[in-house]
């Protein structure tokens, strides 16, 4: 968690804080979510919190009944998985004409001209619904046509039912826009319900219609007919999110004078579409790489490691289980560099950077710590809840937790070559890192056969084969960044020491409660310490790893001051928001560190104060123009 200066506004107010932006006053969180700065990212975190750990906690509660219940049988999820993994290049290629296009220019022109962002919109919503009943077609056709005389025939369902999803393909649309304009509490809504409401009751209702259909009927089995109903309630929850995205960007969009039916008109010119269609082009090819590197892999696993319908279900197992090191790591802020450096604010992307790097430690500190004591005591609740088949997700669980921590800091470099407009350094990047991908995955596999050593073999192919590609690629893009982009700065003390050594305490205070208290009532009642236990870490991590860092000089006086920002914007997580606030400001005033390590913001809020400029300038002079029909566009802004 952190911080960092947030900017927009009007007028000045405090000292160290540029021209146009105002302290905030009760009543402001919703205009704060229309200014300009760090603050709506940060804000964004910190209002999809409470709905982070949601969708973290509730698979967990429930984990015994979705493993007995709807999937008594590994293999009803791996085929499904096996199966849409197929189609992963068809669906790749068609998705070129789009590649990064709504988070490359609607930040961009939603800051100098309002009309070009509405028909980038129109233009990915036009593409989407022609190439995806493309799709539909012919891949229909190849499976009614071809998959009966073959050994995957059992799969035909499944198949027709995956490609389906392909049409309309509005929901990324809708969510993707969202997410570029900023308005990250209500993208973190959508997610929230599309994962744990409408996903989890349609998943849950097909499932078990399937598995009663399935075994009322030997021609389908109980087995096939899981698998089918999964895929159907997986599908027709993306239709139902679809309707609920679109319904609250029309919202967001109509107090600016923009109706939705206008996102689906054709006012867009050839020269917009040659734009996005050559900027798709170099960031999609290695989006083809990807999906072959992935249908290679496929094809290998299935061919050389034994039962992997299943291993693949037990690896996917531990990724969810240790989600919490990336979901509360994870924010994008590509938005805010697009902003920034398109509009000729290197200092500006200088301190955005250092701060969103800062904000990764802080958050991957206390995640790690939560994540390594939870993982001391999984073997145990596998075993209380009796799920013998599923004990082998355990070797899983640290390559698991390795991975998806590095993931966020992988993937980070990329956001800001995309958004600095590089697209083809971006693409050279990643054609080596599926070179090395593959090449890995060949020596690993094939070559050394790694998975020939036991179940810990097998745990590596699945879970970090592609770690090393993954790593050269980042350091590469690291090096590019800040020699040819802007200069990556950092604040080594804020960034690198104080979120280890909260982690590093924070996690020796875990183990020693566990040894004292939970070991020995676990034996006595394993429900009751379980709940105490969890109870403990969630008391620990909101009252005293972030007061920690503030002793241990992680914050200053710009970090407290956005942080009451972000106060006022968390939405659904104030409950946890506030007495986090609370403890954290109380410890300012005796932290001797505070203040010791902090960056120098004046050349970065100098630009600021030009972009807040411009931003205004573009609404005033739209709002001047005439109310034709692609004036009235203008008009939103």
């Amino acid at each position: 968690m952190t911080e960092t200066h947030d900017m927009g506004g009007e007028s000045a107010a405090r000292p160290n804080q540029p021209e146009g932006v105002e302290p905030v006053q009760v009543g402001e969180d919703k205009d704060l979510w229309d200014k300009i700065g760090f603050h709506r990212p940060l804000g964004g975190f910190w209002y999809r919190l409470i709905l982070e750990l949601g969708i973290i906690l509730i698979p967990i509660l429930f984990v015994s009944f979705w493993l007995t219940v709807l999937y008594p049988y590994p293999e009803s999820l791996g085929y499904s998985t096996a199966f849409s993994g197929l189609f992963v290049l068809v669906f790749t290629a068609f998705d070129i004409g789009t590649a990064n296009t709504l988070n490359r220019f609607v930040a961009d022109s939603a800051i100098k001209n309002p009309a070009k962002m509405v028909q980038y919109i129109q233009y990915f919503i036009v593409y989407q619904a022609i190439t995806g009943l493309v799709q539909i077609t012919i891949l229909s056709l190849w499976t009614i046509l071809v998959m009966p005389n073959t050994p995957q025939a059992y799969g035909i369902w499944i198949i027709l039912l995956v490609v389906s999803k392909q049409y309309p393909g509005y929901l990324n649309v809708f969510k993707t826009a969202l997410g570029s304009l900023q308005q990250f509490n209500i993208k973190s809504a959508v997610d929230f319900l599309q994962s744990e409401a409408f996903q989890r009751l349609t998943e849950v209702g097909f499932v078990l219609l399937g598995r009663w259909i399935g075994g009322m009927n030997p021609a389908v089995g109980e087995l096939m007919g899981i698998a089918l109903g999964s895929v159907l309630g997986l599908y027709l929850d993306d239709f139902i999110a679809m309707i609920v995205s679109g319904y609250l960007l029309a919202k967001h969009l109509k107090p600016w004078g923009i109706e939705f039916r206008d996102l689906f008109r054709c006012e867009f010119d050839r020269h917009l579409v040659k734009e996005c269609m050559w900027f798709g082009l170099r960031t999609g090819i290695p989006g083809l790489l990807v999906a072959n590197t992935q249908v290679i892999g496929l094809n290998l696993f299935l061919v050389f490691i034994p039962q992997y319908t299943t291993f693949i279900v037990l690896s996917g197992m531990a990724t969810q289980l240790v989600a919490i090191t990336q979901r509360l790591v994870d924010q994008d802020f590509s938005p805010l560099f697009t902003e920034a450096y398109q509009n000729g604010k290197k200092k500006l992307c200088q301190y955005y950077h250092a701060h969103a790097m800062r904000f990764f430690a802080l958050n991957t500190g206390f995640a790690m710590a939560i994540m390594l004591i939870v993982m001391t005591v999984l073997g145990d609740v596998f075993a209380a809840l009796k799920l013998e088949r599923y004990i082998l997700t355990l070797p899983f669980l640290v390559p698991a937790a390795v991975a998806r921590v590095s993931k966020t800091y992988f993937n980070y470099p990329e956001g800001i070559m995309i958004a600095a407009h590089k697209p083809t350094q971006w693409m050279i990047l990643k054609i080596i890192e599926e070179g090395l991908r593959i090449l890995f995955l060949y020596l690993t596999v094939v070559v050394f056969r790694v998975q020939d050593l036991g179940i810990y073999g097998i745990v590596y192919v699945l879970s970090l084969v592609d770690y090393p590609a993954y790593l050269v690629k980042a350091i590469i893009a690291y090096m590019f960044i800040d020699r040819h982009v802007f200069k990556m700065r950092l604040m080594t003390w804020q960034t690198l020491v104080a979120p280890s050594l909260s982690c590093g305490i924070l996690f020796g205070i875990f183990t020693a409660l566990k040894l004292l208290f939970l070991d020995p009532l676990m034996k006595w009642n394993f429900i009751v310490a379980i709940a105490i236990g969890i109870a403990g870490i969630a008391v620990l991590v909101f009252t005293f790893y972030f007061p920690l860092t503030v002793l241990l000089g992680a914050w200053d006086d710009n970090s407290i001051n956005d942080f009451k920002k972000v106060v006022k914007m968390a939405g659904p997580s104030k409950i946890l928001v506030n007495p986090i606030a609370k403890m954290i400001f109380k410890t300012v005033p005796i932290a001797r560190l505070h203040n010791r390590f902090k960056y120098d913001e004046a050349e970065a809020f100098a630009e600021l104060k030009e972009l807040v400029a411009l931003r205004d300038k573009s609404r005033q002079n739209a709002a001047a123009m005439p109310l034709s029909k692609k004036g009235r566009l203008l008009s939103m802004f």
